[in-house]
């Protein structure tokens, strides 16, 4: 079959349209295998900041350096937001036990400058309040800085005790040694007393309690001794009791039967006589004499009575 000149044409172009449909495809290929490319390239590049703000998350939870947890925010910003949310989850929690690490922090340096339990009381709260595991490092270490204050207090506690207690013990001896030392002086000064009484001289009519004097120049004056169960009432040195005096015989002339003499001398006045006397404690007369010329003497006597006689302390003697 000869092929015309017409049919050649024909068929001349149907060849070149089929190289040019080939040659179409394989661009369009070549188009699609490049968006495909970019778009793996896209989300490698997108999956690495996943990784990138998953790993910052991680970081912030180690509570290294607050400033980590900047650095995470930042890496989680760059997501999709359905991405965000559980990274963002994460990290406020990291932000939370931030808050509490430093509230922590502030409460046990403060008890660590005064010293007090009121901050010792507050420090360990704060402590308390750190109940995440991922605190459990920083939370023992607080722990062990307030046990030392916590220690610190207690000594001083007990020191203050002890010193105290010391200073009680020795005002407790010294008040005892000061009670014995006068309680020794009063029984000194007693026993001195029993042993060398001072006398007591009344003045005459000084004591309601004393025997009125006598101004009978022929009575002796002499009290018997009350026996009061005090021992032996005879005085150690009695006076003897004065006689009483002579009158001097009548001078002058005169018939004495008729009662007409005169110039006669009257006899003199009876001589003043003084009475000693001793009272026990209970203030009464144990022993009284009179008929002493002199109130020293009467005194005297009364005095040396008592010393000799006195059977406790209490006594008392006088004379009027």
């Amino acid at each position: 079959m000869k092929i015309t000149k017409k049919q050649w044409i024909i068929g001349v172009s149907a060849a070149g349209l089929l190289a040019l449909g080939g040659a179409g495809l394989a661009f369009h290929e070549v188009q699609v295998q490049a968006q495909k490319q970019e778009q793996a390239a896209q989300k490698a590049a997108y999956s690495n900041l996943v990784h990138k703000a998953d790993k910052a998350v991680e970081l912030a939870e180690t509570f290294k350096a607050e400033a980590d947890v900047t650095a995470a925010r930042t890496a989680i910003e760059k997501l999709k937001k359905a991405d965000q949310t559980e990274l963002n989850v994460r990290l406020g929690t990291v932000s939370k036990n931030w808050v509490a690490l430093k509230n922590a922090e502030t409460k046990v340096a403060s008890a660590e400058k005064t010293k007090t339990d009121a901050s010792v009381a507050s420090a360990q709260k704060a402590i308390d309040g750190l109940k995440d595991k991922q605190l459990s490092s920083k939370k023992a270490t607080f722990q062990k800085r307030l046990d030392v204050v916590k220690k610190t207090i207690k000594d001083k506690v007990a020191k203050a005790k002890a010193d105290k207690e010391k200073a009680a013990a020795e005002a407790a001896k010294k008040a005892e040694a000061e009670k014995a030392a006068a309680s020794k002086a009063e029984t000194t000064s007693n026993q001195a007393a029993e042993a060398n009484p001072t006398p007591s001289v009344a003045t005459e009519g000084s004591d309601n309690n004393a025997p009125a004097p006598s101004n009978d120049s022929g009575a002796s004056g002499y009290v018997p001794p009350v026996d009061n169960g005090g021992g032996n009432n005879t005085p150690s040195n009695p006076e003897p009791t004065p006689s009483p005096s002579t009158p001097a015989p009548p001078t002058g002339g005169g018939n004495s039967s008729g009662g007409n003499g005169g110039g006669g001398t009257p006899p003199p006045p009876p001589a003043t006589t003084y009475t000693g006397w001793v009272k026990n404690k209970a203030g009464q007369i144990v022993w009284s004499q009179g008929g002493f010329p002199t109130l020293d003497a009467a005194g005297n006597a009364a005095g040396n009575w008592l010393n000799a006689n006195a059977t406790s302390g209490g006594w008392s003697c006088g004379a009027y």
